[in-house]
């Protein structure tokens, strides 16, 4: 399996927009395969450090997860990221949060100035 790094975005941004602290990813028997994904991108974003994982496959995201999201939401912000990434020949996850975060303090100095 090929890490698909549009769909832990959009994974992430799902955690965000719940008006819920907790979000259930349990893997059943008769899962979907698009269920089956879900739950091992949750895994992949557990060990990343993005969600925690409590019991019964309750997960919620954590402040690094959160400081991820602030700083990917914007589709301009993240097709710059991924382009970015791929002219240095791809990225981990933390490649991927150090581009972002660079690029979010970047915009610093020019909100300030207006």
């Amino acid at each position: 399996m090929t890490r698909d790094n549009d769909y832990i975005r959009d994974l992430l941004l799902e955690f965000e927009r719940s008006d819920e602290w907790f979000m259930v990813v349990a893997l059943l028997v008769d899962a979907t395969a698009q269920e089956e994904k879900k739950f091992a991108y949750c895994e992949l974003l557990v060990e990343a450090g993005y969600l925690k994982c409590y019991e019964n496959h309750a997960y919620r995201m954590t402040s690094k997860g959160h400081d991820f999201v602030q700083a990917i939401r914007s589709d301009e912000d993240w097709a710059k990221i991924k382009n970015f990434a791929a002219s240095i020949g791809g990225g981990t996850l933390e490649i991927l949060n150090d581009i972002a975060i660079g690029l979010l303090k970047q915009k610093i100095p020019e909100t300030i100035g207006r």
